[in-house]
């Protein structure tokens, strides 16, 4: 964490949704470093609205440094239950903003849909969001938070 704040590089972090206060720690602690949680920190959200099990991810929305990413692991988290990724994906967005959140595909570790299917997912899943802001959650803000991806020099 020092080292990511002395050369100014962010840091991905994948932690189960129990592990939130120990992040929260860290973010006060580094409040330089940015941090992109892989997979909206993992919660089951299998419990359906209000979803109650992303919780203690929500209350890490007060740490500006804290980036959200969210993948198809999340979206098939909510097969098991009552819920319906979409609009788990409008809870976070209305608490960290479009701004703090992007998507991943998950591949090559999600082999299944195919990654052209993944991708229409990820576009799917964003729908009630305009253009732009579907712009931000497919890539620009990736980009952004690592722009050596957008050089090519990654």
């Amino acid at each position: 964490w020092e080292l990511a704040r002395e050369l100014g590089i962010p840091i991905a972090v994948i932690m189960r949704v129990d592990q939130a206060p120990k992040l929260g720690r860290m973010l006060e602690r580094f409040p330089e470093v940015t941090v992109a949680l892989d997979h909206l920190g993992s919660p089951p959200l299998d419990d359906g609205p209000p979803y109650d099990s992303t919780r203690p991810i929500m209350e890490l929305a007060r740490f500006p440094n804290l980036r959200l990413k969210y993948s198809p692991s999340n979206m098939l988290a909510t097969v098991k239950g009552p819920g319906d990724f979409q609009d788990v994906l409008k809870r976070f967005v209305d608490r960290f903003g479009v701004d703090r959140m992007m998507w991943g595909s998950n591949f090559s570790a999600t082999y299944q849909p195919a990654y052209p299917k993944l991708v229409n997912m990820g576009h799917e899943w964003i729908s009630f969001l305009t253009s732009v802001e579907q712009a931000k959650l497919m890539g620009e803000n990736a980009l952004d938070l690592w722009p050596s991806l957008r050089s090519g020099k990654a």
